[in-house]
């Protein structure tokens, strides 16, 4: 009652201006909440996808690991929050009122720009956005407060020795990520299990030492802990590193040799104990990237309130750059945000999944990037320098280094294995505490991110066939943190200079405005999620040890895809050359670019059933898959004919060229509609599993390919004699001939399908258990 008492009488003294931004600051800090919980949610790869992708232990276990080593992290450590304070801009040269407009200004763009990297599930680097949105907001308020010479206001050093040390760090990571990883597989193998030996003990000794370094120098260091620490440890630890580090070594390097001879697992403690470093030091370090800005903010009200006698445009802030004192109970409460975002962010989870299958080894998995030109650029100079270093290559060492590279036979069900897992933690742990000691503050995202890159494509996890694929999504990966940085400077300084135009009439529109579109994203991701399916059959298809529950599921699935291309098809058509007949260009458009949908989706289904068919019985698998792969070719071409048709119709209306004539409308309609009939029986035979009306369905698709065949050769005389639109009348024979086509490619699709889905018999299969 007396806490609530002197709050109060502490908000009954301020005066207008002091209690205007009040609101003002009530609101940054439940923006923080949401920055913390947003942050979390981009950031929980950094020190998760290691642990996950490997399995070092279930995902509660790690996620308790994590959230142990990021409470500490918060709770102990005073950050780096003299970034926030005058690490980018020199306060004395700023009065209250710009300091709040650069402040509010940065927490505004911070969740947009995090919300919507998760949102898409790519990783993004905090570090990066908060430095750019400082830089940005600080210098338009700079240039307006001081009428355009205002650059001495900023730490113009400061902000590029940022700026360049994390850049450089996506390079550096990525190169270091790719050499440790390659030597690790020469000495280890992907048959580590069988040649761990006595080098384990050497290598876990290395790692978990590497790991303590990490946490003193990178997480301990400055913080809060430290003054917990005996006089004698500190010294130890602090100011004789070297000989705490070799003491250190020679103990841990014994105690994993023996427990590796107790038949433990050294390397699932290896990525273990990097989990919690890392985890620690995102929470210690990066913790000023989400509540900095707020807490910075709050000790300017203070300030204002204390000494300002309401004069917000002339009060200068020269008490920021004095060091920061945070409390420990914001540093707590900011843990125990984290910690609950992190195990119950679902969009964590996404942008996990993005990381993990950017460095899985299972390369014949479903990639969620495309490719580009970039990507296929990129990928044939590498291939071509590779070939001419293999040519070079002495043959004795090419077999030898060969041999320490050849894959298992089974493939553990993992993204990577312990081995990588370890390197990727232990790695990013010394780079970043390597930039830590030369006091150059890399971004935690970047550092662990392109060391996962280097790492998996050291273990050849980009094979021919999907290294396009994994550059593409690097390169997208990388290129959005640069559009991070591009993007955040641009709406920092635009939130800026509004506020500092519009004073806090327009910090209370900017509020309203972030509180809709706040609750209008959130809105639109759950529609989202809601309309993404789970694919049970396919989980269950790829998990399921009985054979006849896999045949069962993948015939299921298999027609759902064929039934879902056909109804597709079915439409698609229809909608075609309704809109060409009526000379409507939009839908022609929209049409188009949803058959390159319904192409990818093709693609993709038919590489997982494909999967599906080498879990079943071999002599059925051999049996059926002629008639699969019919089916699903069928449908490929279905789609290709569709886009035959479909273009030469949207160039001829882009152009306004004549169109359809009333003649050529009326004489093809009938065919129309025959065709649809004839692919929605196909659909509905599929998809009740009834073969009896096969036959009469397919002889109806046959006499209508015959009628086809004569209506082109009177489209071919008209073309001969026509006095008209020689555009119309091409385009309306490609229509014939393509509908043609597509009665044969169905055609085929029925006699595929009626062998595909027929009942196995006694002779087709063998056994039934995997």
């Amino acid at each position: 009652m007396d806490f609530l008492n002197n709050i109060i009488s502490y908000v009954s003294g301020m005066g207008s201006v002091e209690l205007s931004y009040l609101f003002v600051v009530m609101f940054m800090f439940c923006l923080a909440i949401i920055d913390l919980t947003v942050g979390v949610s981009n950031d929980a790869v950094n020190f998760l996808s290691a642990a996950v992708g490997s399995k070092a232990a279930k995902i509660k276990h790690v996620l308790i690991v994590a959230a142990l080593g990021v409470f500490i992290g918060a709770a102990f450590s005073s950050g780096m929050m003299d970034v926030a304070r005058h690490g980018i801009f020199d306060p004395s040269f700023f009065s209250f009122r710009n300091v709040m407009c650069i402040y509010l200004a940065v927490v505004i763009s911070d969740v947009f720009l995090l919300d919507l990297f998760n949102s898409l599930g790519l990783p993004t680097s905090t570090t990066v956005s908060m430095v750019f949105e400082l830089l940005g907001a600080s210098f338009i308020t700079a240039l307006i407060s001081s009428g355009g010479e205002g650059l001495g206001m900023l730490n113009t050093d400061r902000a590029l020795t940022i700026i360049i040390s994390i850049f450089l760090s996506v390079a550096i990571a990525f190169l270091f990520g790719l050499l440790v990883q390659w030597i690790s597989r020469v000495i280890f193998t992907f048959h580590y299990k069988k040649n761990l030996g006595r080098k384990i003990g050497l290598y876990g000794g290395f790692a978990t030492t590497a790991i303590i370094y990490f946490m003193l120098i990178k997480g301990l260091k400055g913080s809060a802990l430290v003054g917990f620490l005996p006089e004698q440890a500190h010294h130890l630890v602090f100011e004789q590193t070297g000989l705490f580090l070799l003491y250190a070594f020679a103990f841990f390097t014994l105690l994993m040799q023996l427990l590796h001879f107790c038949k433990v697992n050294v390397l699932k403690i290896v990525v273990l104990m990097g989990t919690f470093s890392l985890a620690m030091a995102f929470a210690g370090n990066d913790l000023v990237n989400f509540i900095g800005v707020t807490l910075a903010g709050f000790e300017s009200f203070r300030d204002f309130v204390a000494n300002g006698a309401g004069q917000s445009d002339s009060f200068m802030m020269g008490s920021l750059n004095l060091p920061a004192k945070t409390s420990v109970l914001f540093l707590i409460g900011a843990g125990a945000v984290m910690v609950y975002a992190l195990f119950t962010s679902k969009k964590a989870r996404k942008v996990l999944q993005t990381s993990i299958d950017l460095s899985s080894q299972q390369n014949e998995e479903g990639e969620m990037f495309g490719t580009s030109s970039i990507a296929r650029n990129m990928v044939r100079a590498v291939s071509k320098l590779a070939d001419a270093v293999v040519r070079n290559t002495p043959d004795s060492v090419k077999k030898w280094v060969g041999k320490r590279f050849t894959p298992l036979e089974e493939r553990e069900d993992v993204a990577f294995d312990l081995v990588r897992a370890s390197v990727n933690l232990v790695l990013a742990g010394l780079l970043i505490a390597v930039g830590t000691s030369l006091k150059l503050p890399l971004s935690t995202t970047y550092v662990t991110f392109m060391v996962g890159m280097g790492s998996s494509l050291a273990d050849r996890a980009w094979g021919r066939e999907s290294a396009v694929y994994r550059v593409t999504g690097v390169v997208s990966v990388v290129g959005g943190w640069f559009i991070t940085a591009g993007a955040a400077f641009i709406i920092a300084a635009i939130v800026a200079t509004i506020m500092n135009y519009g004073g806090v009439i327009a910090m209370y529109i900017m509020i309203a405005l972030v509180i809709y579109l706040l609750i209008h994203s959130h809105i639109q991701y759950n529609k989202k999620k809601g309309a993404e399916k789970v694919d049970e059959k396919m989980i269950t298809i790829l998990k399921s040890d009985d054979q006849e529950e896999v045949w069962n599921n993948l015939v299921s699935h298999a027609a759902d895809t064929l039934t879902h291309t056909l109804t597709f098809s079915a439409n698609t058509y229809k909608k075609m050359f309704e809109s060409f007949s009526k000379d409507e260009l939009r839908p022609l458009k929209s049409t188009l670019i949803k058959i390159v949908e319904e192409k990818a989706l093709m693609k993709k289904e038919r590489r997982s059933e494909t999967r599906g068919l080498q879990r079943i019985e071999q002599n059925l698998a051999f049996e059926r898959s002629t008639w699969y792969h019919l089916c699903t070719n069928s449908c490929q071409q279905m789609l290709n004919t569709l886009t035959r048709i479909g273009e030469p119709m949207k160039e001829h209306a882009e152009n306004s060229f004549s169109p359809l004539s009333k003649l050529y409308v009326d004489e093809f309609t009938p065919y129309c509609r025959n065709i649809y009939n004839v692919l929605n029986d196909i659909n509905n035979i599929i998809a009740t599993g009834n073969y009896d009306v096969s036959e009469e369905v397919s002889e109806r698709a046959k006499n209508l390919k015959h009628q086809l065949a004569n209506l082109r050769k009177t489209q071919t005389m008209r073309l001969h004699q026509s006095r008209g639109s020689l555009r119309m009348d091409f385009v309306y024979l490609n229509l014939i001939q393509e509908s043609h086509e597509l009665l044969s490619e169905v055609r085929n699709l029925l006699r595929g399908g009626n062998k595909f889905f027929a009942p196995v018999t006694d002779e087709d299969v063998a056994d039934k258990k995997l």
